[in-house]
């Protein structure tokens, strides 16, 4: 059986915020300690295209993979965890660790 295909690798990377401006929105992030300013269309690491910018989330998609990640921007949640990332501001995501969902009871 051949082996499966490694998984896209995971910068690391930590949302900081977003800016409007003029009607066009602009995400902000930090990869690998270097800040980057990023719009719809751009590319983060040479590997992650963003797809769509929401007032909720980023959509990113791999190129290589065609995988979909979606970055919640601060506090909203999905009930399928694994595909939408819940980050605050400073918080770490796609990362090589996977971001512990806290739990309510």
């Amino acid at each position: 059986m051949p082996p499966l295909p490694a998984a896209p690798m995971q910068p690391d990377v930590v949302y900081l915020g977003r800016m409007i401006k003029d009607g066009k929105v602009k995400v902000f992030f930090a990869s690998n300690g270097d800040p980057v300013v990023l719009s719809t269309g751009d590319v983060l690491n040479g590997s992650w295209r963003v797809q769509a910018i929401s007032t909720t989330e980023v959509a990113l998609h791999h190129l290589q993979t065609g995988e979909t990640r979606r970055v919640a921007m601060g506090g909203s949640t999905d009930p399928h965890p694994g595909s939408v990332a819940t980050v605050q501001i400073g918080q770490r995501f796609l990362a090589s660790q996977p971001i512990q969902q806290q739990k309510t009871d």
